[in-house]
């Protein structure tokens, strides 16, 4: 108040005090004369001046002060001290001032509303969280963290004291290092570690806003009971697999001998039914077998050169057997590129599959075309063309899914076990693939296996 008081009254004054004190000398003796009467009506303006200045003055700063007051204590402000001023303008600004604080209390009520409600929902997830600010230093940790893996209550302390396990570490550095706004460097990452007995799946996703990363949240996912669920049907395949391959060499080497030692008709019509029958058994365990392996990671991916001359021949001669009974043919054809980088032994698995799958299903004295191509010089592509009666476009995903069948009693006339393509889709996410299936313009279907190209 001091400040205003002083621009608009002591100014002013100091002014007209040089003035006076200037007029005797300038005017000469004529002004002397009524100098007296002069300074009289001066000092009355000066004393009035004084007042309406002080006035002025009050009137400007008051409201100034509670708007200070106001925005001090936000956003609990308490009673406003006043409600009514001299001035127009400063009465307008300080009810708009008033009613922006007011929205801003209310917003700032509400956020602290959300942030409660989101703080026990984090604490209440049986996910661990853990949230890192771009410069490292974790902001929030919840309740369900393991602490084997980060420190209890390490907020405001830098991400490397915090975690403990060497490979998240790892993991989260290189996140760091590789970040940045341009695509592909700001993907979601994922790790599972082993921590004792336990397991966990956790996933490093960094939140971009404005293209600038602001922070990385961690997801810890305990995967412990899934872990030792899967290890538990593992076994239970592996178990059943080998008790069941016993008895079932047994039944066919007794209805072998049954079947070659009877001259009766009926007898060995029954033989022969029990051998499909028994063949049928033996697949599906090998499917269970295979996809229970692949499922568990036994079958450790090997990426080597694998050579079309010598490969597509083995493929032919492993599945001889299966087409003879139906007179049906092979036909290969592949591109210039006469080699591939792939794990040689499930590239095994998934032609035997998709080929059995075609034979299956296609006619007698039928060729099964095959065919290797390499696309855009980033691509491989495998294609298996059958003669069968084609799939309807509302099944062509779901016929990858385990022991799906569209017609139950066709398939069971043929014998399908219903895990054929289930493993070969496995196989080729394995791979980085994908596969599919389209209509043969001959008739019949096309399945086709698309997988990245790897460089030796």
């Amino acid at each position: 108040m001091r400040t205003v008081f002083k621009r608009i009254f002591f100014i002013p004054l100091i002014s007209i005090g040089i003035l006076l004190i200037a007029l005797p000398y300038i005017s000469g003796a004529n002004f002397r004369s009524i100098f007296w009467e002069l300074s009289v009506v001066i000092s009355f303006t000066v004393i009035l001046s004084f007042l309406l200045s002080w006035k002025t003055a009050l009137n400007t700063v008051e409201p100034i002060r509670n708007l200070l007051r106001l925005t001090r204590k936000f956003p609990n402000p308490g009673p406003f001290t006043r409600n009514g001023y001299s001035y127009s303008e400063i009465e307008n600004l300080t009810s708009s001032i008033r009613e922006i604080l007011g929205q801003a209390a209310h917003q700032y009520q509400n956020v602290r509303i959300e942030k409660e409600l989101l703080g026990i929902l984090l604490n209440n997830l049986n996910e661990g969280i853990l949230c890192i600010d771009k410069f490292g230093s974790v902001e929030f940790t919840n309740d369900s963290l393991d602490p084997r893996l980060v420190v209890p209550g390490c907020a405001g302390t830098p991400f490397f004291r915090a975690i403990k396990n060497a490979s998240l570490l790892d993991m989260f550095q290189t996140l760091i290092r590789d970040s940045g706004p341009s695509e592909g460097k700001s993907k979601p990452r994922s790790i599972e570690i082993e921590c004792g007995s336990s397991f966990f799946q956790i996933n490093c996703t960094p939140v971009i806003v404005e293209d600038e990363i602001k922070f990385y949240i961690l997801i810890f996912r305990d995967m412990t009971s899934e872990y030792e669920t899967r290890k538990a049907r593992e076994q239970f395949f592996e178990n059943a697999g080998h008790e069941l391959k016993t008895p079932l060499t047994s039944i066919r080497g007794y209805t072998e001998t049954i079947q070659e030692r009877s001259d009766d008709h009926s007898t060995i019509k029954f033989a022969e039914a029990i051998l499909r029958n028994t063949e049928r058994m033996e697949r599906l365990i090998e499917d269970l077998t295979t996809i229970s392996a692949i499922d568990a990671k036994r079958f450790r991916y090997q990426s080597e050169t694998i050579e079309l001359d010598t490969f597509l021949p083995d493929i032919a001669s492993l599945t001889q057997g299966m087409l003879r009974t139906k007179n049906q043919n092979l036909n290969f054809s592949y591109s210039k590129e006469k080699t591939f980088q792939a794990d040689r032994i499930l590239m095994e698995h998934l032609l035997l599959n998709l080929i059995s799958n075609a034979s299956r299903y296609s006619p007698e004295q039928t060729t099964i075309e095959i065919s290797m191509s390499e696309r855009g010089g980033s691509q491989t592509v495998i294609e298996v063309a059958d003669r069968g009666p084609g799939i309807a476009t509302k099944y062509r995903e779901k016929i990858f899914e385990r022991f799906f069948r569209i017609d139950n009693d066709r398939n069971r006339s043929i014998g399908g076990t219903g895990l054929g393509l289930s493993i070969v889709l496995e196989i080729t996410r394995l791979h980085g693939g994908t596969v599919s299936v389209d209509d043969n313009p001959p008739g019949g279907s096309i399945f086709r296996v698309v997988l990245p190209v790897v460089r030796a």
